[in-house]
């Protein structure tokens, strides 16, 4: 691989990093919160997926949002929370999410099989 290739696709890299940091800014903006959420989880942005999260649950919006994710990224978001919950400060949004988190996983499935 020559030098050349490594730089345009470093560059390639940071074009894409920029795009996206920009959707989400604008997911944000919007108020479209759930596409924030599933874009922060995707890029790993754990301080915007917490205020995008702090946002939904000021909306009563949260247990919805939670629901409408993927298995990966609740699982992305579980790793999350684990950190979360970690630091006193941000211990109860982590603990509404690990509640949401564990009945979606666990309680929907069962009453949506019977």
């Amino acid at each position: 691989m020559s030098l050349f290739q490594v730089i345009a696709e470093e560059r390639q890299k940071s074009e894409d990093q920029i795009k996206a940091d920009q959707k989400l800014q604008n997911y944000i903006v919007q108020g479209n919160l759930l596409k924030a959420l599933r874009l922060c989880i995707k890029l790993n942005r754990p301080r915007l997926a917490r205020k995008t999260l702090e946002a939904l649950q000021k909306r009563n919006q949260l247990e919805s949002a939670l629901e409408a994710l993927n298995m990966d990224d609740r699982n992305s978001l579980f790793n999350m929370v684990v950190q979360w919950n970690s630091v006193g400060s941000f211990c109860a949004l982590a603990q509404e999410v690990l509640k949401h988190l564990l009945k979606v996983i666990f309680i929907l499935p069962i009453n949506r099989s019977q």
